[in-house]
C-alpha cells in the first residue's frame, strides 16, 4: 500500500516524538521507581538508627529466655517497642535479636499476635540482618518469613556483653500499594502523551504538506516553461530528491574523512587515557604508602603519637555523649640505656620490636597501643576505671618481667614502669596524660618495674 506523503510525515513525527517522549518518560519512570524505593530505604534505615539509642543493652543481656518474662526490664524494653510500632501506621513489627555463637536470637517481639519467643532462634538467612549487627543496614529487596513478606532495617545496638540490634519491618503490601500508586500516575502521563503528541503531529504534518504542494506547483510551472531542465519521477518527494543527490554524495565523502580522522584521533585520546590511568594508579599506592607511614611508627609498626592522639581525641569527644570511663597509661622500659650500652643499639631494636609484638598480641578489643616515643609506649585502656586498669597493668608488668628475649645469642631479660591517669572532662585530655607522665616518673623514682597511679 502506497502512503500518502501527508500518512508518512504525520506517521514519522508521531513515532519520533513517541519514541522521545516514552524514552524521557521512561527515564523519569524508573528515577521515581528508584527515588522511591531509596526513601521507604533511606525512613527504615534511619528510623531504626534513631531507635536503637532507646536501649541499654546490660538491660537486654538480662533477657535470654522464656523464664525472663517476669523480669522488669522485659516488660519495659516491651511496651517501649510497642508503643513505637503503634506510633508509625506503616511499621508492622518491631524487635530485637541478639547474635550468639553465629546464631540469630529473638530477645523482644512487638508483634502482640504471634509474637517471637526471647530466645527462638531465627533461622532466615538475610545477609543485611547480619551486616545490622555491626552497621546500619535494610533489606535489598522484600523477604518473607513465617510472619508475612517485608522490607526491614536494621541497627546495631552497641555496648553490652553481645551484639545485639533492632529491626524495623514494612509491610510489603505497603511498598507495593506506593509502587502501584506511582505506575498508575506513569500511565495517565503516557496517555496524555500520546494525545498531544497525536494533535501535534496532525497539525506538523498538515502544515508541511501544503508547503510542499506550493513547491510542488512551482516546479510544474518550471517544467512548462522549460521542461529539458527538469526531470519528473515518482512522487513529490521522489521529485525533490533528485535536487539534493549530489550535495549528499559531496557529504558521503566528507563523512568518510571525517570517521577516518575522528578514529586517528580516539585512538591517540585513548593511548593517552591508559597512559593517565598507570599514572593515577601508581601515584595512588604512593599516597596509601604515605598515609600508613604518616601514622604508623616505622620500627614496631605501632601507631604513631600523631594517631594516638588523634584517636584520644576521638574518644573524648565520644565520652560526652556516652560517658564511658577510659584510662591512660604510660609505660617504660627500665633501664633501657643499659642494653644500648651493653649490646649495642641494634639489640635494644630487636628487645623493643619482639616486646611490642607479644603486647600487641596480648591486647583486648578495647584496649589500643601505640609507641609514644623511645622506649615510651602508651595504651589506651576503654571501658575501664584506675582500679581495672591498675589490674591489668600489675599483669602486663609482670608478665614482662617473665619474659626472655634472644638477640644475636644474647638472652635480655627486662622490667616495665606503669603511669595510670583516669580521664575526667573537667582537667581534659592534655593534663590526663601529663598526671599519667607524673605517675610514671613517681614509680621510676620509687625504684622501678612498679605500677603507679595518678596522685588523687
Amino acid at each position: 500500500m502506497k502512503l500518502t506523503i501527508r500518512a508518512k510525515l504525520f506517521l514519522s513525527h508521531f513515532f519520533a516524538i513517541m519514541f522521545v517522549s516514552g524514552s524521557i518518560g521512561s527515564y523519569f519512570y524508573g528515577s521515581a521507581i528508584e527515588n522511591l524505593e531509596n526513601s521507604l530505604k533511606s525512613r527504615l534505615r534511619n528510623s531504626a538508627a534513631l531507635l536503637s539509642k532507646s536501649f541499654d543493652t546490660k538491660e537486654l543481656d538480662l533477657i535470654q529466655n522464656e523464664q525472663n518474662k517476669s523480669l522488669p526490664e522485659y516488660e519495659k524494653n516491651l511496651q517501649l517497642i510497642i508503643s513505637y510500632a503503634s506510633s508509625n501506621d506503616d511499621i508492622a513489627f518491631i524487635y530485637i535479636m541478639r547474635l550468639r555463637d553465629g546464631l540469630v536470637e529473638f530477645v523482644l517481639d512487638s508483634d502482640q499476635v504471634n509474637p517471637a519467643r526471647p530466645g527462638e532462634i531465627y533461622k532466615q538467612n538475610i545477609p543485611e540482618l547480619i551486616e545490622g549487627f555491626a552497621s546500619v543496614s535494610v533489606d535489598s529487596s522484600i523477604t518473607t518469613d513465617r510472619w508475612g513478606s517485608f522490607m526491614s532495617g536494621y541497627a546495631p545496638i552497641g555496648g553490652g556483653a553481645a551484639q545485639y540490634l533492632i529491626g524495623l519491618d514494612m509491610k510489603a503490601d505497603d511498598v507495593s500499594n506506593k509502587l502501584q500508586d506511582l505506575k498508575t500516575k506513569g500511565l495517565l502521563s503516557l496517555l496524555m502523551s500520546l494525545i498531544l503528541a497525536y494533535a501535534c503531529c496532525y497539525y506538523l504534518s498538515r502544515n508541511f504538506v501544503y508547503r510542499i504542494r506550493r513547491l510542488h506547483d512551482q516546479c510544474g510551472d518550471l517544467i512548462h516553461a522549460d521542461p529539458k531542465d527538469v526531470s519528473v519521477k515518482g512522487d513529490e518527494i521522489d521529485d525533490l530528491s533528485d535536487v539534493f543527490s549530489v550535495m549528499l554524495e559531496s557529504f558521503q565523502k566528507n563523512q568518510e574523512i571525517l570517521e577516518a580522522k575522528v578514529t586517528e584521533r580516539t585512538e591517540e585520546v585513548n593511548k593517552a587515557n591508559r597512559n593517565l590511568m598507570i599514572e593515577v594508579k601508581a601515584r595512588k599506592q604512593m599516597m596509601e604508602q604515605l598515609r600508613d607511614l604518616a601514622r604508623t611508627d616505622y620500627l614496631t609498626t605501632l601507631i604513631n603519637r600523631r594517631e594516638m592522639t588523634n584517636i584520644l581525641r576521638s574518644v573524648c569527644i565520644d565520652y560526652k555523649v556516652h560517658p564511658k570511663p577510659f584510662v591512660v597509661t604510660l609505660m617504660d622500659i627500665d633501664d633501657f640505656k643499659n642494653i644500648n650500652d651493653c649490646y649495642g643499639n641494634g639489640v635494644g631494636d630487636e628487645v623493643l620490636l619482639s616486646l611490642c609484638k607479644r603486647l600487641s598480641a596480648m591486647l583486648d578489643t578495647k584496649e589500643v597501643l601505640a609507641r609514644w616515643g623511645g622506649e615510651e609506649l602508651l595504651f589506651l585502656m576503654n571501658d575501664a576505671t584506675l582500679t581495672d586498669a591498675a589490674l591489668r597493668a600489675e599483669a602486663l608488668r609482670k608478665t614482662i618481667e617473665g619474659m626472655e628475649f634472644s638477640v644475636d645469642n644474647n638472652i635480655v631479660s627486662i622490667t616495665a614502669s606503669f603511669g595510670l591517669a583516669e580521664y575526667e572532662v573537667e582537667r581534659g585530655l592534655d593534663a590526663t596524660i601529663k598526671e599519667a607522665g607524673l605517675a610514671l616518673y613517681r614509680a621510676k623514682r620509687l625504684g622501678k618495674n612498679r605500677v603507679s597511679i595518678e596522685d588523687s
